[in-house]
């Protein structure tokens, strides 16, 4: 679904800043693409019917951990999109992804990957807590060396260790440690005068999407509240 807003075309600029990429740790374990490494969109959320506020807002598990998680509930499903990296082999038998699960119970999923237009490929399960995965593991099972798989697909498994309103493991965030940057570069399609905004399901758009000065500027419409959020130096702000 896309927001259309009408703007006057011809005076619409658009600068584009590739801003340096630094390794950074984040709870004991390097990502060599520093923050850019976690996942940035939510494709599906799927949780039982045991999950509430204020643990249902699937972007939780956007971003850099941060400790705010969203609960999947039993057998729920958390699909999650790679934007501007891509998660891919590492040729070593070291973790490539890594699952920042939280909680007072330590609860598994299993893992799903996939290329872009591509199958899901089951690449193992988590025991819960911070785990790591090497995809080179599952190479001539699904995974291709070298290839760039852009979704990751979470799916809690039973038995029931935890309740309402948090059942099911807690997703914090999603990080690929064997990250390939996006070859995709944003771009702006104007059509008789009107222009594209993501849209953001009814969920506030994550703080770590407006933490830098190279994300101010950056717009998202909430078509269900019917609010425009815009970066800036204060943080999202409503229109």
């Amino acid at each position: 679904m896309n927001c259309l807003i009408r703007i006057p075309a011809l005076m619409m600029t658009l600068i584009i800043f590739s801003a340096p990429i630094f390794a950074e740790e984040f709870g004991g374990v390097e990502f060599p693409g520093g923050a850019s490494s976690f996942a940035d969109e939510v494709i599906e959320y799927l949780p039982s019917n045991n999950v509430a506020s204020p643990y249902d807002d699937p972007n939780s598990a956007l971003g850099i951990p941060d400790s705010d998680d969203v609960a999947l509930g039993d057998e729920g499903v958390l699909t999650l999109k790679f934007a501007d990296n891509s998660l891919t082999t590492s040729g070593d038998y070291s973790p490539d992804l890594w699952i920042f699960e939280i909680g007072g119970a330590v609860e598994p999923t299993d893992v799903y990957v996939k290329q872009e237009g591509g199958e899901w490929i089951y690449v193992g399960s988590t025991a819960g807590g911070v785990y790591g995965i090497d995809i080179d593991y599952y190479i001539g099972g699904g995974i291709i060396e070298g290839e760039r798989y852009s979704y990751v697909k979470l799916i809690d498994l039973l038995p029931n260790q935890s309740s309402y309103p948090y059942e099911g493991a807690d997703i914090d965030a999603v990080g690929a440690i064997s990250s390939i940057e996006s070859t995709k570069k944003p771009e702006i399609k104007v059509n008789n005068g009107y222009f594209n905004l993501s849209v953001t399901g009814g969920y506030n758009p994550p703080e770590a999407d407006c933490a830098a000065s190279n994300d101010y500027g950056r717009m998202v419409f909430d078509e269900v509240n019917q609010l425009l959020y815009i970066c800036s130096p204060a943080g999202w702000v409503l229109k």
